[in-house]
């Protein structure tokens, strides 16, 4: 019994050899394609080692991402609470729940400091306002009208 099986003789070259070899050229990445992927690879990777290493702050002092959030009220020529300590990035929300409006600066009554957001704050009854802690350090902040509402806030690095 014979059988007919056709087998490839492997001296013996297919003509499709030289297009598939054609279209493996092809999808070979040239030199210079190596070099940018490198670019970008190395981007990329800085990218996220930037923002790993900056805890979420970036180059300009400005926070990336916002921590807690911090709420302070003033009601009757007073804050509550009077003394806050946050951490650098977070955010601190002030809200009138009082019936008159205060003139709210930081920095003492006859010294003012100068903070990166906030210059000074006119609050009405009902309103707010936030504020990011951007700057570290010790900041007391008090109302024009009223010598009693004082708030002292601590940034912490």
């Amino acid at each position: 019994m014979s059988t007919n099986k056709k087998t490839k003789n492997p001296t013996k070259k297919s003509a499709k050899a030289p297009a598939a070899a054609a279209q493996a050229e092809q999808r070979r990445l040239k030199p210079f394609e190596y070099g940018f992927l490198a670019i970008c690879a190395g981007l990329i990777g800085f990218g996220i080692w930037q923002a790993v290493a900056s805890n979420g702050k970036t180059a300009d002092g400005t926070c990336a991402q916002v921590g807690r959030e911090y709420q302070v009220s003033l009601k009757s020529d007073a804050f509550s609470p009077a003394d806050i300590s946050v951490n650098r990035c977070d955010r601190i929300v002030i809200s009138n729940n009082g019936a008159e409006s205060y003139d709210l600066m930081l920095g003492t009554r006859d010294s003012h400091l100068g903070y990166p957001g906030f210059d000074g704050q006119m609050l009405r009854q009902g309103e707010y306002f936030t504020f990011d802690a951007v700057k570290t350090g010790s900041f007391p902040m008090h109302d024009h009208i009223r010598d009693n509402a004082k708030l002292e806030i601590t940034v912490n690095q």
